[in-house]
């Protein structure tokens, strides 16, 4: 048993009984500081411009004959599973708030967009026609760099 400059007595077990008291309230502030959910939300966003930028890249390639359909035809499909999984991934979020409310909606709507413009881009490959791959190539180039854009303001 101590004896403080205060007069108080202070045992060492009552200062051993506080360590893990005040370790679970600095693990749990640094919690609560590190549950934001922007993170997630802008990977999500890059993951599904990467995959707009894929599907574009591979219809211009098709477009240009230096690759073939089934090579499109396959990027397509990729495609739209790892945008699926994106959006899965973002709408498996639990917002804590209503900031981080707006801006999971704001990325769902973002990545069903995407979701969407991936899907006529596979139909437009699906078609044969070129000018409709070159149109859809130049919208799905437009959605991945404002997808680009989204995930890289959550992640600031």
């Amino acid at each position: 048993m101590d004896v403080d400059g205060s007069g108080k007595r202070r045992t060492s077990a009552g200062r051993a009984g506080a360590r893990p008291a005040l370790a679970a309230i600095v693990l749990l502030l640094a919690t609560a500081c590190s549950s934001t959910i922007a993170g997630p939300l802008g990977k999500s966003a890059d993951d599904a411009a990467s995959a707009a930028s894929s599907l574009a890249l591979a219809l211009r390639l098709e477009s240009g004959g230096r690759s073939t359909a089934a090579v499109a035809a396959t990027t397509a499909e990729n495609m739209l599973d790892q945008a699926a999984k994106a959006y899965n991934s973002a709408a498996a979020q639990q917002p804590s708030d209503s900031a981080e409310l707006a801006q999971q909606q704001q990325v769902l709507m973002a990545l069903d967009q995407a979701l969407r413009g991936l899907q006529a881009a596979r139909l437009a490959q699906d078609s044969g026609n070129a000018a409709a791959r070159n149109t859809a190539a130049r919208e799905l180039e437009r959605q991945a760099a404002e997808l680009s854009r989204l995930g890289s303001e959550l992640k600031r």
